[in-house]
Formats: C-alpha cells, structure tokens, sequence
C-alpha cells in the first residue's frame, strides 16, 4: 500500500512539471492576476502561483524565479515582493531601498522608518533622533564644542594661545575643570589633588595635598596668612589696606605724617581733597597750604606745585606748570626763548647778572628753577644745588648751614648776638657790595621804644632747667619780664623760683599807645584782629571772659627784640621755636593778669596764598576754628599749656579755669626752671606750654623787621618768661600764625 502511494505522488509531480506550452513561457513574469491572487487563465497552479517550467511557484518570494520564471536572485539577496533584494539578514533590519539594509532603532538616515534621517548633530536612539552631547554646528562644520579650542563650549568662542578647551571651558594648561569651571588642582582648597576634595577649614591645599596653617594664620584666598601683619587682610580676611598703609597689630595705618582717610593716607597739610580734616575739599581750585584751604591764586597768576606763578615769565613754569625753558632759554609770553648769554645777561629775571655772581642764570644742571639761585638767596640743605652761588654744597656751607651761637656770653648786651643765639648767622649791610640775605641791625628797647634799662629780663642760654634744650645750635634765647634764668643759671640769675613769687621787677612801665621814633609797639595795639583782638586792646582767649585790664596800654617790665634782616631772594616764609612760662599758673587763669607774648612781623605782606595778620602778631595759636593768644589764658581752653600740675590735683589750688587738656606732661619739665612746685604740700604756682612753632610769610628779597617783645600785664609780678630759638627761612608760604 505504501509503495503504491509513493509511484502515484511521483507519477503525479513528473506529470505536473511538464508545461503545456499554450499555458506559460519560460519568460513568464507575475502578472496583475497573480499580484491580486486570482487563477492565471488555462493554469492549472492554486491561487498565488504561477506555472514556470519548475512548477507551480511563488513568483512574489522564489529565489530561482523572482518576479518571473528564471529571474534567479545572487547569494546575499533574497526575492522579496517579486523583486531580487539584499537579504537583511540582521534581526530588527528592515530595506530601504536599493541595496540598503536599515535598523531603525539606530540608523540615523532611516530613524524609526525608511527615510527619517537625523541632522548632523542627532544620533538616532531607539528609533528617535537625539541631539548628541557637545556638538554643534559651527560656519557650516558640526564641532565638538566640548574639545574645540576654537569654538570651546560654542560656536565663535576661541581659547587663547596658553589655553585648552575641556568639557567645553577655555583653562589654561595648568587646570582642570570642575563643576564648569577652571581650576587648579594642586591649590584649590575645594577641588585639592581632584574634583570636589575639599581641605579642612585651617588647611591649604599645596602641590595637591592638604596642609595645616602654622599657628597664629587663618586661611584667606586659599593661603595660610597671619593678619596682624597682612595688608591684604588686615584683622580679618578681605580687609584690605590702601596702597600706601600697612598692617600693624592688625590695623591699617599710614606712614608718619599721613593721616587715614578711609582707603587713602593723605598730607592733611596740602591735600585739596582732605585740607586739615578728612573729607574737607578746598573750592574753588584753592590750594591746601599747612592744613588751611586758601583761595585760588591772583588773577594772572597760576597754582603750580604749591605756588602762585606767572606762567608768562617763569622759566619753570613757562606757558604752563612744569613746563621748563631749556639751557640758555627765557620764557617771553609764555613760550621760551633763546636767551643770548653774556656777563650782563639776567636770563632767570632773578635781578641778578652773571657778572653780580649768579652762578646759574638759565635751566640744567645747576638748577630747574635758576631764579631761585643766586648770590642773594639762602643754602638749602640736600638739594645738592649751590644755592647761593657761594661755590659752597649745602652742608659744607657752613655761613649758611652752621650754627654760629657755641661762644655767646649768657649776659652779652649785644642784640646782634641775641640774633644769632636764634641761629641768625649771617649779616649784612645796604650801601652798596654783593646783594646777599642777612641780619641789617638788632636792638634791645622797651616796648615804647625806649632803651632797656634792665639787662637782667635777657640772657643767652646752653639749656633751660632740666629738660629744656635748644632747638637748633648750641644756645637758645631767654627773655623774662622778670629773671632770664632758672633757678640754678647765674649772670643774670639765678631765678628765686615761686617761694619769691618770680617777682623781680625791672622798675619800668611802657606806654604803648603813644607814638615813637623807634620799634615800639603802638601801630600793633591800635590795630584789630578779629576776634583774637579789638583796637586798642590786648588779645583774648575765646574761652575766657576776662583779659584785658583797665590800662591795657600800660605795659610793666617789658623786654622787646627788634631785628631787621634782608630776605633771601628764595625765601617765602620763615619759623622759630617759642616756649612760653608763668608763675601765673593757676590762679590768674581767665584774669586781667594777662602776661604778653608777642612775635610781630614787619613787611610788604604777601597777599598769598595767606597774608600776615592784620595786627602783625604770628604769637596766636590755631586750634580749630579757635585762635588763644599766647600766655597765660591758653591754658583754659587749648591744650598746648603742657607742663603744669593736673587740674584738681589739690583741692585749695584756685584752678578752676584750667582746661582739663592742659598739663598733660605734668610737672616733670619744670624741674630746675624756677617754675617748679615749691613744696609737695603745697599748690604749684608755675607751668609753660611746651616748644611751638611760630611762622610767617615774607616777600623775597625784601626787608623784614621782627619785634619779639614779652611784659607783664596789670602789675610788675608774677613773672613770665619765654624761651626763643631756631630761626629758619623756608621755601614755601606758609598759614602764618602759631602752631
């Protein structure tokens, strides 16, 4: 039975292969009936086949008859839709087209479907285009803006030539990115040795190891730093000092002289910006002069390095500040000129000649400012220039520079040796020779004019008591209206000291409201300066009610000095040393017992950038707004009465007006004075302010007379006495007055 169903199935396919040749060529292809499923006409193949000369086939899938009889597909295709195609083999693949195979789940031209192709920056994710981390499309090219170091974190942004681009942050060779931004690993407290290692809070992070800060540092800016000495971190980190403070026990202060005002270490005596206080700005482009807004300069003139010029004729300054004519050069209306050199030649206008000795009459290397050197002008010390064409440098001057007071007799009558114990060395005479600066004349008087009769109120001195020294040289200059001494000092002397009162009378009484042919003082008592003095009157404390007796023009006991004296042709202003005593402290302070201390100056006063008083008078001292004549009442209210017992130190001591500023060196500097206390027990009845500055301004070249004059005021006792030295010409103006 088997045997016989295997001849018929063979017996039935043979029979079948044979084609009837009215029915299918060997070139049949799929037709429209077989691409619909329906029977070809005459064929005797089911549904979907088609008869080849193999047989029956499938031409939409047979490999060997692909799409018609014989069409047999290559090795890698496969017969898919009647068409040979590639074969597609990988799982999930599917064809796109001519001999591409695609997986759309990662194949960025076919993405999800045939045809859906990614742009240039997308990558194709699980049948989704996806923009790709770090790319970019730059000037037409896609970059990877994470490593491009010309376009580095986006297009057009370049690194630099020391730079690198990573994870798309422009650092420099030596740094790493962390958290987006350049870091550098071996010092970076947060990021030490690698990202986000962090250093402990007393740690600096150092070659990238952490390491502890020595005792006595904190770390500020990723360093150990000690910041009481830091100006970078003064007191705590980020405090910053100015650029001229430094940090010293962790305060920023400023180098001597300067004063803090906030980030800046100012000259309160010449900065417009801070004139005497912080924060007080001059108007007007007035000039800051010794701590005083000044007004601008006269019309005409020009403010140039702390001086009115006119811009017009000043070879150092010529059309503008600073502007200097060169060698053999005049400045003419502002423009420098040749000046034609020659014996008579006065190419600096300083009124001098070559052949009259100016030895620098042009700009170079003799000076910038030839006007100021010349046979009439005084030696300044360490300028290195020969300022008075003398051919002697600065302290080898020794008629300028030298102190010329070691030999002077303590009781000499001579006032021309009063002149050089204040270290005025120099003479001169106007008939005639070399136009140089000096001393013209000295005289002692009385303050009326009259001849000083009592030759004790004057001495010359080595030193004062204990601690007073002079100020310059080797001898200062004692007027009294009672003893020049103190108490162990003899010819004149010594000084009987408080037990006796001070009251050694030298018998005399001045009027100093009539008029005199000499130096006395009547033009000084009948002028007013506001509100230190009325006309006719003696100066008043601001502080004090009284001071002026019933006749204030009566003067007792007076000692005045009178010198006159050529100005140096480069000389604005000038100073002396002045230290005043009284046995009037404590109990005459704020009374009509107003002792007298005067220094008067005598000129064509400058009209800038500060005139002289109007009284003449530089003894008044300047504190704030206030002005306190000098003696005995500037112990009420300013605090330059410095050597005295303290206010409320003895109970039965009438010393209520006394200013709780004063006496702040107490009684020590007294010792040896005569103005000492008497007894432990007992009130002191003595004191002086400590050593003041005393300045006014000059005209150079000009005469100059000084009257320096002391006298008791209301009786002939209780003594004062002043101390006088170390006069100086100076080259600047000056706020005049007593400081």
């Amino acid at each position: 039975m088997r045997a016989w169903v295997l001849v018929a199935f063979a017996v039935l396919g043979f029979s079948s292969c044979k084609p009837k040749p009215s029915q299918v060529d060997a070139g049949t292809r799929v037709d429209a009936g077989v691409d619909a499923g329906v029977r070809d006409a005459g064929s005797d193949c089911p549904t979907g086949l088609s008869r080849c000369p193999r047989g029956c086939v499938n031409l939409r899938s047979e490999w060997l008859d692909c799409g018609f009889c014989g069409n047999t597909c290559s090795s890698d295709e496969l017969c898919n839709n009647g068409a040979c195609r590639p074969s597609c083999a990988q799982p999930g693949e599917m064809y796109c087209g001519g001999t591409e195979c695609a997986h759309p789940q990662t194949d960025s031209a076919h993405c999800g479907r045939c045809g859906n192709a990614c742009s240039p920056t997308e990558r194709c994710d699980a049948g989704t285009c996806m923009a790709v981390p770090g790319l970019a499309e730059c000037d037409g090219m896609v970059v990877n803006v994470t490593n491009d170091e010309q376009h580095c974190g986006a297009c057009n942004q370049p690194c630099t030539a020391t730079q690198m681009c990573s994870a798309g942050v422009c650092c420099e060779s030596n740094q790493t990115v962390c958290g987006g931004a350049c870091v550098n690993s071996r010092t970076d407290r947060s990021n030490c040795g690698g990202c986000n290692r962090m250093c402990g809070s007393s740690q600096v992070c150092t070659n990238g190891s952490c390491v502890n800060c020595l005792a006595g540092q904190q770390v500020c800016n990723d360093a150990c730093t000690t910041t009481r000495t830091d100006p970078q971190h003064c007191g705590a980190c980020g405090n910053q000092c100015g650029t001229s403070q430094t940090c010293v026990n962790s305060v920023c202060v400023c180098p001597p002289a300067l004063t803090s005002c906030g980030m800046d270490c100012v000259d309160l005596f010449s900065n417009t910006a801070h004139c005497g206080t912080c924060g007080t700005a001059c108007a007007n482009g007035g000039p800051c002069i010794a701590g005083t807004c000044l007004p601008p300069c006269p019309a005409g003139l020009t403010l140039c390095a702390g001086q009115c010029v006119n811009t017009a004729t000043s070879n150092a300054s010529c059309g503008a500040c600073n502007v200097a004519c060169g060698a053999n050069q005049d400045c003419d209306a502002g423009s420098c000129v040749t000046c034609a050199p020659g014996p008579n030649a006065d190419c600096d206008h300083d009124g001098y000649t070559v052949a009259e000795g100016d030895c620098c009459d042009t700009p170079g290397t003799c000076a910038q400012q030839p006007e100021r050197v010349n046979p009439g002008a005084f030696e300044v010390t360490n300028n290195f220039i020969d300022d008075n064409c003398n051919g002697l440098l600065d302290f080898a001057d020794t008629v300028d520079v030298d102190a010329c007071d070691a030999m002077l007799a303590s009781n000499s009558m001579s006032a021309i040796d009063a002149a050089k114990a204040l270290d005025i060395c120099r003479s001169v005479t106007l008939d005639g020779g070399v136009r140089t600066w000096g001393l013209i004349s000295a005289d002692w008087q009385l303050v009326n004019g009259q001849p000083l009769a009592f030759a004790a109120g004057k001495s010359i001195r080595p030193g004062f008591g204990a601690t007073w020294v002079p100020q310059r040289g080797d001898r200062l200059l004692v007027i009294s209206s009672g003893m020049a001494a103190d108490s162990m000092q003899t010819n004149p002397g010594p000084n009987v000291g408080p037990m006796g009162l001070q009251s050694e009378s030298h018998g005399s009484v001045a009027n100093i409201s009539q008029v005199c042919d000499g130096g006395c003082l009547r033009d000084w008592f009948i002028a007013a300066n506001p509100p230190v003095k009325s006309a006719n009157q003696l100066p008043t404390s601001p502080v004090c009610a009284a001071g002026n007796v019933f006749d204030p023009h009566l003067a007792n006991d007076s000692v005045m000095l009178i010198l006159r004296l050529r100005v140096p042709t480069n000389a604005r202003a000038f100073s002396l040393s002045a230290s005043f005593f009284s046995v009037e402290y404590p109990e005459f302070v704020c009374t009509d017992f107003n002792d007298q201390l005067v220094v008067l100056v005598g000129t064509s006063s400058p009209t800038w950038p500060q005139p002289n008083p109007p009284d003449m008078n530089l003894a008044t001292y300047r504190e704030g707004p206030l002005r306190f004549p000098v003696g005995i009442n500037v112990a009420a209210g300013a605090g330059i009465f410095e050597a005295c017992e303290t206010v409320g130190t003895n109970l039965s001591c009438d010393d209520s007006q006394v200013s709780t500023r004063s006496c702040s060196a107490g009684l020590g500097p007294l010792a040896g004075t005569g103005f000492e206390k008497p007894s432990p027990l007992s009130c002191a009845e003595g004191g002086a302010t400590r050593w003041l500055l005393v300045r006014g301004n000059v005209k150079p070249g000009e005469e100059l007379t000084l009257r320096l004059a002391l006298w008791d005021v209301g009786d002939d006792r209780y003594d004062s006495t002043a101390l006088l030295d170390a006069f100086r010409w100076e080259l600047n103006p000056v706020t005049p007055g007593t400081e």
